[in-house]
């Protein structure tokens, strides 16, 4: 039995992907933070400013997640090996 019928190469390539993908949204979403917090805005402003970084940082996150879920429901369905179970 080789390491190919346990692992699949595609997934781990799409895990590390979304992953970097995630790394990369939070630096982005703390830098607007804090030029958010370093610029004189006025109270209101600020608050929807920070509420709309927030949901667009959360609808990314969903985002990834369900291409996540498509990715991987997609190969389990495709392939019928149970080496994604253990990735899930």
């Amino acid at each position: 039995m080789s390491l190919e019928e346990w692992i699949d190469l595609t997934i781990i390539k799409a895990l590390t992907k979304h992953a970097s993908s995630t790394i990369v949204a939070l630096a982005l979403f703390s830098i607007v933070r804090f030029v958010l917090t370093r610029i004189p805005l006025s109270q209101t402003m600020r608050s929807i400013l920070e509420g709309a970084d927030e949901f667009v940082l959360l609808g990314l996150f969903f985002w990834l997640i369900i291409q996540m879920g498509f990715l991987l429901w997609k190969g389990r369905i495709k392939n019928g090996s149970a080496s994604f179970v253990m990735v899930v």
